[in-house]
């Protein structure tokens, strides 16, 4: 069994996960380009190196959300 901690990491980390692939329009592989490569607007992190923490996955979905609407991330 998780914690609660682990166990809302998980669940948040899945709701970035499928919101990334709609943002992707399912697209695997090219969502799984973009969370590997470094990224300047996360201070040169790649996106999936920030997925140890809430605050990371956050960091990840504002990015996702910027895409969605257009703005380069």
């Amino acid at each position: 069994m998780f914690s609660g901690r682990d166990s809302e990491l998980v669940l948040v980390l899945t709701e970035v996960l499928e919101f990334g692939l709609e943002v992707f329009n399912s697209e695997k592989e090219k969502f799984q380009r973009w969370l590997q490569k470094t990224n300047i607007s996360l201070g040169g992190a790649a996106p999936i190196s920030l997925f140890d923490s809430l605050t990371g996955i956050q960091e990840v979905r504002n990015r996702l959300n910027r895409l969605e609407y257009g703005n380069l991330a």
